[in-house]
């Protein structure tokens, strides 16, 4: 499937994308608009709006779908915090975006359990071999880079600290 259309179609500012598992369906946000889409393809203007995050505009998104393809998680880089969104891969249907971490236009760097926690900028996120989320964030007038890990129940806790470099790996 070609998506480098994505980037060109009208009004699109894609700012996060997110491929499906098990399906191989491809969605995106639109920056401007806030909407998550599903690309349905061929032509790169076919796609379908399916929701927004906390009914918002102008959010900078990074999103990945967890292994099993059951929940799509979605890092508000501008807003400082990580929601869930379940997905039904039979039916093609997201539920409704739920927070998982973080507080909406709170940024900070405070380890907690769901909105208690504080994040700064938190970006594109993997998963350790336990299935936890991983995210990096940067605290550029520091020159910082963090790791925190979020186990499922929406607890923080920092992984890793570096300034300017991350540790060279061990022989």
């Amino acid at each position: 499937m070609d998506v480098r259309g994505l980037c060109r179609a009208k009004k699109v500012g894609t700012t996060g994308l997110a491929v499906h598992p098990k399906t191989g369906e491809v969605f995106f946000c639109n920056k401007g608009t806030g909407y998550v889409y599903r690309f349905d393809g061929p032509s790169y203007e076919d796609f379908t709006p399916l929701f927004r995050i906390n009914n918002a505009t102008e959010i900078e998104t990074r999103m990945t779908f967890n292994t099993e393809g059951t929940i799509l998680y979605v890092a508000v880089c501008n807003r400082h915090c990580i929601y869930q969104v379940p997905y039904d891969a039979a039916t093609h249907t997201f539920g409704n975006p739920v927070l998982f971490v973080g507080a909406w236009d709170e940024s900070g760097y405070i380890n907690g359990t769901g909105a208690t926690v504080r994040l700064n900028k938190p970006e594109q996120m993997a998963f350790d071999e336990d299935g936890n989320v991983e995210d990096p964030h940067y605290q550029t007038a520091a020159v910082y880079h963090r790791v925190a890990k979020h186990i499922e129940n929406g607890c923080k806790r920092l992984v890793e600290q570096w300034k300017l470099q991350p540790p060279k790996p061990k022989d």
